[in-house]
């Protein structure tokens, strides 16, 4: 069905009595209330002067006059009805006036998939589908009206955007000499384009580009108006915030200088550009009270903060000043120690030799379970090992008496050889050497874990930081050699499972 006489009309009266863009019925919008501006007026500004270059054939490429888009998405004009009127917010589209191929193409699709909007099923054609669902494209605008009395017929707009694919005059405008005005560009082109910095320290090289250009441009006194009036647009003003003394503000400021000594670095990307980076700065520093802390107290630097290095006991803390490599050295002094400690292993202060503790020996008679321990201090079961006929005891088959006495919870074998390691030396004397290590404050009692073999398990959970050395598996009082197990991290895997019922112990020694 063909657009309305009365639907012509309106759009005449609008764009030539209002220099407006139909966007509506006149019944739902006045000439009045359309707001898109369309003038007829032939402004100066918008003169294309150099369409006599637009080729006939739309091109397959952009050239200096013409730009092509595809696929633009376009937004919906909510000031009409719904739906009909869509905006490109792009204008100076070219006309079939150029050729017929400058004729834009009308998509509806899927809203935010311009990717996938070229395609004939999704195109509404200018000549409807012979239901008044005819369109209509302001290319001077970029906006597109569903001029018939319907919208497309057969399409649903839940979801979707409307897209026009076309091309945009992109030439020089405005009226004059072509020499003078390509000179001018020319000129503002060379400048934009030097990578010398001094080349923009001021607008004296720009004045002169375009008095060079066309010495009718301007008088000089114009100029130096631009200039003046230019250079209080631009200037800048810099201030500083959340400074814990006081916040720091400059006024018509020309440059920012930034200082490598406080961290920063510029690299000229030589493309008009500049990054900046800010190096060597530490913001939050984790302190760990011990070596296996898993959890820290942070220290945030926050402005000026400051941070004190204070030395301890034994350290020595030496700041380096140089310039480009400053930094401090931490060392420790604990040579008046270890000589100390050397004299002592060398037996210079050796315990006497009456305070170190001999193993002991029993022989069972198949009735006694109790025998007499001769340490005076035994602090629990795992300060000993004992053996009958040379199998090691787990330490639950035996018990340590308030009188130093080792009682076994079954009666030993008549003629068993009962024999028992003390695991470390006792000493009686009180008054120890200067530096001197107590056996009580060294950490060499172990622990002991238990597990019922069951035909299958080979991995067993252990404390971390052991090795095959410092842990004895037994199995049924058996001692297994470190070949027949492997330790990774906290996992302790015997290469064969123990059998059903099979008692696994674990002695984890002191690492």
């Amino acid at each position: 069905m063909a657009i309305s006489d009365n639907q012509k009309l309106d759009y005449l009266f609008k764009k030539i009595g209002y220099g407006a863009t139909k966007t509506d019925l006149n019944a739902n919008k006045l000439a009045a209330n359309e707001a898109i501006p369309s003038p007829l007026l032939l402004r100066g500004d918008k003169v294309w002067a150099e369409s006599g270059s637009v080729p006939a054939v739309k091109p397959t490429t952009d050239t200096a006059q013409v730009k092509l888009y595809t696929a633009v998405e376009c937004v919906e004009d909510i000031t009409s009805t719904g739906k009909r009127t869509w905006k490109t917010n792009i204008t100076d589209w070219i006309t079939p006036e150029f050729g017929s191929t400058y004729l834009v193409s009308v998509y509806i699709h899927d809203a935010n998939d311009s990717a996938g909007a070229e395609s004939l099923a999704n195109k509404v054609f200018v000549t409807g589908s012979g239901n008044n669902d005819e369109w209509f494209f302001d290319y001077q605008s970029g906006v597109l009206n569903f001029i018939g009395d319907n919208l497309p017929d057969g399409k649903s707009f839940t979801g979707k955007s409307v897209y026009i694919s076309g091309a945009v005059y992109q030439g020089r405008f405005g009226v004059g000499d072509a020499t003078v005005t390509q000179g001018l560009q020319d000129q503002i082109n060379t400048i934009i384009s030097n990578t010398d910095p001094a080349a923009l320290d001021s607008l004296s090289e720009i004045v002169t580009a375009f008095q060079s250009a066309d010495s009718a441009f301007a008088t000089s006194v114009d100029l130096s108006n631009i200039d003046a009036s230019i250079r209080s647009d631009l200037a800048l003003t810099v201030e500083e915030i959340n400074d814990p003394v006081s916040n720091v503000s400059v006024a018509n400021v020309t440059g920012i200088k930034f200082d490598v000594d406080g961290g920063f670095a510029l690299t000229n990307n030589s493309d008009g550009t500049v990054t900046i980076r800010l190096e060597s700065t530490f913001k939050t520093w984790h302190i760990f009270a011990e070596e296996g802390d898993a959890t820290s107290t942070d220290i945030v630097a926050s402005a000026v903060d400051e941070i004190d290095i204070r030395a301890g006991n034994n350290i020595s803390i030496t700041p380096v000043t140089t310039p480009g490599s400053k930094g401090i050295t931490i060392a420790s002094d604990i040579s008046t120690e270890l000589n100390n400690l050397e004299a002592l292993l060398r037996n210079d202060l050796a315990f006497p030799s009456t305070n170190i503790e001999p193993a002991q020996t029993f022989t069972g008679d198949g009735t006694t379970t109790e025998y007499q321990l001769t340490a005076s201090d035994l602090p629990s079961v795992e300060a000993i090992d004992v053996y009958v006929d040379d199998v090691l005891q787990r330490p639950d088959v035996f018990s340590i008496s308030a009188d130093k006495k080792l009682v076994f919870n079954v009666v030993p074998d008549a003629g068993a050889d009962i024999y028992v390691k003390y695991r470390f030396h006792f000493a009686s004397i009180t008054a120890f050497p200067d530096n001197c290590i107590e056996n009580r404050h060294l950490n060499l009692i172990y622990n002991s874990n238990q597990y019922a073999g069951d035909s299958t398990t080979t991995d067993y959970t252990i404390p971390n930081g052991h090795t095959v050395h410092s842990i004895l598996v037994i199995v049924d009082g058996s001692i297994l050699p470190p070949t027949d197990y492997s330790i990774s991290g906290v996992t302790l895997t015997l290469n064969n499972a123990p059998a059903t019922g099979a008692v696994v112990d674990f002695r984890f020694l002191p690492k």
